[in-house]
């Protein structure tokens, strides 16, 4: 087996539980001007960036739908809450991070979520220092299920894909893990993840909490 090199880590909804109050702003500012945001569409855009995102909305909504005007309000309400509000952290996530760190195995982000987002939560909570690296979803065009999000992390951290291991909560992201080339272990949150996708993960645990176990028993 290849060994691992690179721990990376999406954000919402694997290391903060915050997938659900996302969905409910984007209902919220939908209904507040006129639009009825369906379930559907909020399943799809999980672990999509903005511009990936903007597509699903269009197709579902009309190319008529300010998807612009309406996601930076709801971008804004949204990390308004997070610098209000405490945000709670998925379990496992310091049991997972200090076993990267006895293994000298470096850690990133890469997450779909804005650049001010991804910063607001790791520095608030104080898990910034925990990661070598950031990325977010403002500075790749082809967002998951594309794999470029994963590739740019490897690129910069100088780690072929087969030696990083995503961790990913959504359909979508380990679709790019997939593409990528990429082993995924999915840790199963709101989102909805079919069985032929769930399928191309190479482990699946409850929580992050047991992946550590889960890794010692692989060596």
């Amino acid at each position: 087996m290849v060994p691992i090199k690179l721990f990376i880590f999406d954000m919402d909804g694997l290391l903060f539980d915050t997938e659900p109050l996302s969905a409910e702003i984007w209902r919220r500012v939908g209904q507040e001007h006129g639009y009825h945001i369906s379930e559907a569409v909020l399943q799809e855009v999980i672990g999509m960036n903005d511009y990936g995102a903007r597509a699903v909305f269009a197709q579902s909504l009309g190319e008529a739908f300010p998807y612009d005007e309406l996601h930076e309000e709801k971008l804004n309400r949204q990390i308004e809450y997070y610098r209000t509000h405490d945000i709670s952290l998925k379990k496992g996530v310091h049991e997972i991070l200090a076993y990267a760190a006895a293994e000298n195995i470096p850690c990133v982000v890469a997450s779909s979520s804005s650049k001010a987002q991804v910063r607001l939560l790791l520095e608030k909570s104080g898990l910034a220092p925990s990661f070598a690296y950031m990325q977010s979803g403002d500075d790749v065009y082809r967002g998951k299920p594309a794999p470029d999000i994963f590739l740019r992390a490897c690129s910069r951290m100088d780690v072929i894909p087969s030696e990083a291991l995503v961790f990913e909560d959504s359909a979508n992201g380990l679709r790019a893990a997939a593409a990528g080339c990429m082993r995924a272990v999915w840790i199963a949150d709101m989102a909805i993840v079919p069985p032929d996708v769930a399928q191309t993960a190479w482990l699946t645990c409850t929580s992050l909490e047991e992946v550590p176990e889960v890794l010692k028993r692989q060596k």
